[in-house]
């Protein structure tokens, strides 16, 4: 096939095949550009049902226009089979982009966010992408995604026939199966496994497959072979997203977790919900809240005292009460008697202190519990006040004894909670971009001579845009246009101006900026006119590098992170 020309479309190299054909890189002769081939092989089409099926799906997903979406430009045949012409994307695909420690969670929402965006596009035309997985979504240069193979994806309708296969972008990627099951094992719904009705929900199940592998660096379910797998998604529960990636924030794997719910009712239940969702967590992200909250709950976690060692001092207490109560019984038993008291004094002088009957005694760990006194001594009328003394004890048979005095046990003082961490000094705020405000674009590749309306034109943000002290678009931001309808169609000469058709512009928070060509909102929807080379016979209508001004349409608001005031 390589070296080939399939109608004017030359194929250079080999891409990637798949269950239902293979992919080329050509160069469109017309146009001067590249193209991504995709061929249904001729024993295929010998089946009119799956070539119908094929130019049905290629012609819906054409009419997708999104900055997100793989570009259909063209369906051609010749004797080796049908051809799908797609916009030729250079990157990687997420298969290839994602390491094996998984994304940061930024990049995860940066990317995910356009993929569901493109994914909700295509459900609100009615298509089902039904093979989304790493393989089939590119991320370009300038980190742009697009989502690759809606030639092959499903118009929703009442039944989902179970007899096709869909396309394998590159052969490092897990290949589509061809036979009675749609789509690739490990990123299948429940459902699809089963062969049931397919509806938009299927797609968000594979969807949150692609996210959980985007944060992990690991498929969720994967097994010795296609059917180990398959009953893997009907049966088993992922891994924890939190055992993997454990900085990823828990708002994520609930997002993750509700997506890969087994029952579609209890999924998130459009892609426009999911999308919306996403973007609330990213601002969230950005501006420092879900750091803060995780931060905060792990301060409350390590000032909790833990179960087993409350356990562990309230009995090491209570055996050391044990302890000092049998030392003291022993104590009394081996001590020697006290000498006999002296003999009674005449009535003349004051006689011995009378002395107080022994307070009972109360065992530290049981209730207390009298004690009998023995008779006190009589006294002399004018007896001298008597000295404080230590409690005695009468126990039958022994001598009077003074026990020990035993300190109280002081209780254990806890250890100072750990200090709080501050709050991010960072916080997302909305700056607000004028009508009419100017951003200065770039092309960023060549445009042929013999382009036409409608082809994509290459652009980004020359210089960043600054609103004070705020960047709101990056240098380098892509930006999206096309050609508009020229003088003469497919030839642009000296005196003839080549019309780009703006489109919009990334926003330093992932919004897109809508863009028009002159200052005056009149211009909306008019195409900017741009000189091409002085050279008649040049092969190149707009050169790589070729500056010019837009101008913000309708004014937007745009989060950007700033210091804490």
């Amino acid at each position: 096939m390589v070296g080939r020309t399939i109608a004017h479309y030359e194929v250079l190299e080999k891409l990637g095949a798949g269950g239902m054909g293979e992919v080329f890189k050509a160069r469109d002769r017309k146009l001067n550009r590249f193209v991504a081939l995709k061929v249904l092989p001729h024993d295929q089409m010998a089946d009119p049902e799956r070539r119908r099926r094929f130019l049905q799906e290629a012609q819906a997903a054409s009419a997708l226009n999104h900055p997100n979406i793989i570009v259909i430009h063209d369906v051609v045949a010749d004797d080796q089979g049908d051809c799908l012409v797609m916009e030729y994307v250079a990157g990687r695909t997420l298969a290839d982009l994602v390491p094996k420690t998984g994304l940061s969670s930024s990049q995860v929402l940066r990317y995910g966010i356009q993929i569901a965006d493109a994914l909700a596009a295509a459900h609100h035309a009615g298509i089902l992408h039904r093979d989304l997985k790493p393989g089939n979504v590119m991320i370009n240069d300038h980190g742009l995604a697009k989502l690759l193979d809606f030639g092959l994806a499903k118009i929703m309708e009442p039944a989902v026939s179970s007899d096709l296969t869909a396309t394998q972008t590159l052969d490092s990627s897990p290949k589509t199966a061809a036979g009675t099951i749609l789509g690739t094992a490990s990123y299948m719904s429940p459902e699809q496994v089963e062969g049931k009705t397919l509806d938009a929900r299927s797609d968000i199940f594979s969807f949150g497959l692609v996210l959980y592998e985007m944060i992990t660096g690991r498929r969720a379910f994967q097994g010795d072979s296609a059917i180990t797998t398959l009953t893997a998604v009907l049966r088993d529960q992922p891994p924890r997203i939190a055992e993997l990636a454990a900085d990823a924030p828990p708002q994520l794997e609930r997002l993750v977790n509700r997506c890969l719910e087994k029952d579609p009712a209890e999924r998130w239940q459009t892609m426009k919900d999911l999308h919306a969702a996403m973007q609330g967590l990213k601002e969230d992200l950005d501006s420092g809240s879900i750091i803060a909250s995780r931060r905060h709950a792990a301060v409350a976690a390590a000032a909790l005292p833990k179960k087993k060692t409350a356990r562990f001092l309230i009995g090491a207490a209570a055996g050391l009460v044990v302890v000092v109560v049998a030392a003291g019984a022993l104590w009394l038993k081996t001590r020697p008697a006290p000498a006999p008291p002296p003999q009674q004094q005449t009535a003349a002088q004051p006689g011995p202190a009378p002395e107080p009957a022994p307070a009972p005694v109360e065992p530290a760990s049981t209730p207390p519990k009298e004690l009998q006194p023995a008779a006190a001594r009589p006294a002399p009328a004018k007896a001298a006040p008597p000295k404080a003394a230590a409690p005695k004890v009468i126990i039958t048979g022994q001598a009077e004894t003074t026990p020990p005095q035993s300190q109280p046990i002081a209780p254990a003082t806890p250890a100072p909670p750990p200090p709080v961490l501050a709050a991010p000094q960072t916080v997302a705020v909305p700056v607000s971009i004028p009508d009419g405000t100017r951003i200065r674009l770039v092309a960023t590749s060549d445009v042929p001579a013999g382009a036409g309306k409608g082809d994509v034109v290459h652009l980004a943000a020359a210089a960043e845009l600054r609103i004070g002290d705020a960047v709101v678009v990056a240098k380098g931001a892509s930006a999206t246009a096309v050609l508009g309808e020229a003088g003469r169609k497919f030839i642009f000469g000296k005196k003839n101006k080549v019309p780009v058709m703006l489109d919009t512009i990334a926003a330093a928070d992932g919004s897109r900026l809508h863009l028009r060509g002159t200052v005056q909102s009149q211009s909306k929807g008019k195409p900017v006119e741009l000189n091409p080379p002085d050279a008649k016979d040049s092969p190149v209508a707009l050169p790589k590098g070729t500056e010019f001004d837009a101008f913000v349409d309708g004014g937007a608001d745009v989060k950007v992170l700033k210091k804490r005031p």
